[in-house]
């Protein structure tokens, strides 16, 4: 029927947009808290294909009870996504309040398998099955206060975090945002009060379908909204001590529209047009892009790590930020490509130039076990042959 086949197509929507949440960017706090979010509400609206379409009143139950997983985790997940939002994430307070409600929703959780909180039963109607409630119960109340009081808690977080972002821009996101949450909520009281009250007999459940308001609205958000932890920024802060950075202002930008490369680009890089196209690509996705380019440092080459960073104002270009990685040492590197202890000391006897043979008596290895190695080596690092992995260990060569 028509509420199944709708409950069936949200399920599918909200797993999609969490899928495009973490393929913008896998390791963000917010992508994964958005997706959270999104897997236990699919989980919820999957459950409900079931609820409203089955025939046998023990199979409505186990659909039930299936969908009050997802609705229990909605609690948590929804507060998770709100202190990650609004950078609140790493304060005491946040991880307390996450860690309670995640703890009261596996309590309801509990319950709910086990028996019912308020749903005494299921009557079938033209629409599909509709819950019997007894809001006398005081599982009602034990439910209900909560999610209202995480909603209003939700709301008045991301109220208090607009004057406090640092642009415009971020701002008007926050705003939006608030706006996702606090129309979610009324639609899902009308969706599953009013129309009860209105009609004045059983009708099914259809607060269901607001978390698209929630969820839909958010993604865009999201996508371009950037949430740094105060991990996060010691991190890169301590990245850019060491790394060389330049900063590319609008009006360079612009000048790669007529094939033009900005001067700082013919100053640092051998191929400033491999640079500048870059650069158009990470302009035009609108987020960070990384590379392997060779770079100019006094007045050598080397092969460096590049990472570019397009920084938006409004709907215009407000400049870009390019760090190049700057040179680590021998373990750095080598840890970075992931080489055991024997790889390491195999990488070391190449730097200082000796032959297989004499690798193989250094180490007291055998020259088959040697070549196996090495060939490790070129596998983890791309290195193409000796003189290429002497180049990777040793920049400026």
């Amino acid at each position: 029927m028509l509420l199944s086949y709708a409950a069936l197509a949200e399920s599918v929507a909200l797993v999609f947009m969490a899928c495009i949440a973490l393929s913008m960017d896998p390791h963000s706090r917010l992508n994964q808290s958005y997706s959270l979010l999104a897997a236990a509400s699919a989980l919820w609206a999957f459950a409900y294909t079931g609820v409203y379409a089955a025939q046998e009143e023990g199979r409505i139950w186990l659909w039930y009870r299936i969908s009050a997983i997802g609705w229990c985790s909605t609690i948590p997940t929804t507060l998770l996504l709100t202190v990650t939002f609004t950078n609140r994430r790493e304060r005491p307070a946040s991880r307390v309040l996450v860690a309670v409600a995640l703890a009261y929703s596996a309590a309801l959780l509990a319950v709910q398998l086990h028996g019912s909180l308020f749903v005494q039963g299921f009557v079938p109607t033209p629409f599909g099955n509709a819950e019997i409630v007894d809001l006398r119960r005081p599982g009602y109340a034990l439910m209900l206060g909560p999610m209202l009081a995480a909603t209003l808690w939700t709301i008045a977080t991301y109220a208090r975090s607009i004057p406090k972002q640092p642009s415009r821009r971020r701002r008007r996101l926050s705003a939006l945002m608030l706006a996702c949450v606090a129309v979610t909520v009324p639609v899902g009281i009308v969706a599953n009060l009013v129309l009860l009250f209105f009609l004045r007999k059983p009708f099914p459940p259809l607060g269901i379908f607001a978390l698209l308001f929630l969820l839909g609205g958010a993604l865009p958000i999201i996508a371009r909204f950037r949430s740094l932890s105060v991990a996060d920024l010691h991190r890169y802060v301590a990245d850019a001590i060491e790394d060389r950075v330049v900063i590319l202002a609008r009006e360079d930008i612009a000048r790669r529209k007529g094939g033009e490369s900005p001067q700082s680009l013919r100053d640092c890089f051998s191929d400033p047009g491999e640079a500048l196209a870059a650069l158009s690509e990470a302009v035009a996705r609108r987020k960070s892009i990384e590379l392997l380019a060779d770079v100019i440092e006094d007045g050598r080459e080397r092969r460096a790590q590049v990472r570019i960073t397009p920084v938006f104002e409004g709907d215009e270009n407000g400049g870009c930020i390019v760090v190049i990685k700057a040179n680590r040492d021998f373990s750095e590197r080598a840890e970075e490509f992931g080489l055991s202890a024997q790889e390491r000391e195999l990488v070391a006897r190449i730097l200082e130039g000796l032959s297989t043979k004499e690798t193989a008596d250094r180490m007291g290895l055998s020259p088959g076990t040697v070549r196996n190695y090495t060939s490790n080596v070129f596998r983890k690092t791309g290195a193409r042959g000796r003189s290429d992995l002497i180049r990777l260990f040793v920049p400026g060569l």
